[in-house]
């Protein structure tokens, strides 16, 4: 591995000089920022599954220049029936939970709904999420993993 010469700038660096002198652009980071959270959820999915935007877009009836918006931290979050077709283009099941804190490191899940699936799967299966507590205690589980008790 390269050693990385001193006058080195980390991307973190460089994101905090920018916040910390324009707050225009702070303000603009801090409005899209539950749009680029979704899209970097769509565009994991997407790359997951092992799919390029074309192909997404071809086997959800859109053009990849839609894809890409979707994608984009520009513009709004899409609609359940956008991401509906993005995630069954995906292969993927799409679900809503919805919950409250539990004890120390759990989150309780209070609601949960499937709204679409993939065909070799329980046409419920965010239902049986219900009543379980998550285990998101970031010091035993990595944030990619959660355990689930009932």
């Amino acid at each position: 591995m390269k050693e990385k010469p001193d006058n080195f700038v980390g991307l973190d660096d460089v994101h905090e000089t920018i916040m910390a002198e324009s707050q225009e652009v702070r303000v603009l980071w801090d409005r899209t920022a539950k749009k680029r959270k979704f899209a970097l959820l769509l565009a994991g999915i997407r790359k997951e599954a092992g799919l390029s935007q074309r192909d997404v877009a071809d086997r959800a009836g859109w053009g990849k220049a839609y894809v890409s918006r979707l994608e984009g931290a520009q513009g709004g979050i899409p609609e359940i029936e956008t991401l509906e077709r993005f995630f069954r283009a995906c292969g993927s099941a799409f679900g809503l939970v919805t919950g409250s804190p539990g004890a120390k490191g759990h989150f309780h899940v209070t609601h949960a709904i499937t709204i679409s699936g993939t065909d070799d799967m329980h046409p419920q299966v965010f239902e049986r999420l219900e009543e379980m507590d998550l285990d998101i205690d970031t010091e035993k589980t990595p944030d990619h993993m959660l355990s689930f008790e009932r």
